[in-house]
């Protein structure tokens, strides 16, 4: 279900240590992104060898260290809520870097074709930034609720659900 859920085309459950390493390697040598999830001591060296080491709060220190993803929650139906918050906030990377190199292309050609001040291009190039950054925090916010984070529309896993 998690597997089918995060969109990853294959799983292995029930490995041994080396045959986690082993698995890995090859996927990675066929060019393929690996992410590896694992709580024990013993699944160490693979979350160190995969793209992605996912790990659980709950989990081995070793393991909480290695990992790359730690969740908060010791269920594996957390991970593709993570998976999904990752994406949107990529996206909403992707969508921020476009807005200010358009912004700021513009503001540098203004001020290179002399249409505006250096110290003016350097003084909206600031603003456009925190609006910016301000801008990529209102999909978070519900509005008149002391401003917590909006995370509504992401599917989150049962409450009871644990490994």
């Amino acid at each position: 279900r998690v597997a089918t859920e995060c969109e990853f085309d294959e799983f292995h459950a029930e490995v041994s240590p080396e045959e986690k390493a082993g698995i890995i390697r090859q996927l990675r040598d066929g060019g393929h992104c690996v992410a590896m999830v694992g709580d024990g001591i013993n699944d160490a060296i693979a979350l160190s060898a995969a793209d992605v080491g996912i790990s659980f709060q709950h989990a081995s220190d070793l393991t909480r260290e290695t990992a790359d993803v730690l969740l908060l929650r010791d269920s594996l139906l957390s991970i593709p809520l993570a998976v999904q918050m990752a994406k949107l906030s990529t996206a909403r990377v992707k969508q921020n870097v476009r807005s200010i190199v358009g912004v700021n292309s513009s503001l540098v050609l203004s001020a290179i074709s002399g249409h505006l001040a250096p110290a003016s291009s350097a003084l909206l190039h600031y603003l456009a930034t925190l609006y910016t950054s301000a801008r990529s925090l209102r999909p978070y916010m519900k509005k008149g609720q002391n401003r917590k984070p909006n995370l509504s529309n992401i599917s989150r896993p049962p409450e009871d659900t644990h490994l």
